[in-house]
């Protein structure tokens, strides 16, 4: 699109968002720095809708995160459908900025315009499952990743996975919770060692602990 039309506003915000959001920052590279200014300047020329994406993703792009945040959160109260853009982009800025809370709260507001038929209907379901998983609302979590799973079982969101890892093994966190403490370490030692993806989740050490303290009442209640 940006080849066809150099001058569009929301191909080049979209890309750019994609760009700054993977880490790249106008401070640091110049040719970046002018791109953003030169989108800033085309999109006064184009209606609402185009100037808050591109000021959503420029903002993101100096480093201003939960202004860019703001800014995509406001543009869905006015475009609620505006899936492969706002919705996205809302998504990963809350959760680069640890506010997946407040994206639960944008997507349970934005979800009643949202009909069967509009495309990226099973992808909204998989956004909204993580952020319940996220907010450590895991019978909630599950049902949407489930949902989601049944309108498209290729959904790239693996959230109903996140979930399961986390509901499953209640029951071994509750063990080691309840065994002397000098052995704790060691019995983390052998998990990590044997599960690759329990590794990641166990050296995130601050937030682990908190999202199974949430969880624990539910054993058993997913199975």
């Amino acid at each position: 699109l940006v080849e066809s039309d150099p001058e569009t506003v929301l191909s080049r915000a979209f890309l750019l968002a994609v760009k700054v959001m993977a880490g790249k920052e106008a401070a640091s590279n110049p040719e970046l720095a002018q791109k953003m200014k030169n989108l800033d300047d085309d999109a006064e020329k184009y209606g609402n809708r185009e100037k808050r994406h591109a000021k959503a993703a420029i903002l993101w792009g100096r480093g201003k995160h939960n202004e860019a945040s703001g800014v995509w959160d406001r543009l869905l109260d006015d475009y609620p459908t505006d899936c492969c853009s706002a919705v996205r982009f809302a998504q990963d800025a809350h959760f680069f900025n640890g506010t997946l809370r407040t994206n639960l709260a944008t997507l349970d507001k934005i979800l009643p315009f949202w009909t069967a038929d509009m495309p990226c209907y099973s992808f909204l379901f998989g956004i909204h499952a993580f952020a319940l998983e996220e907010s450590g609302k895991y019978v909630e979590g599950e049902k949407a990743g489930r949902e989601a799973l049944k309108l498209n079982r290729f959904d790239c969101w693996d959230a109903l996975a996140y979930v399961m890892e986390i509901t499953r093994w209640l029951m071994v966190w509750k063990w080691v919770k309840d065994t002397k403490k000098e052995e704790i370490s060691c019995i983390k030692r052998k998990m990590i060692g044997r599960c690759p993806k329990t590794r990641i989740r166990m050296t995130r050490s601050s937030i682990l602990p908190r999202h199974l303290e949430r969880a624990l009442p539910l054993q058993g209640t997913i199975n």
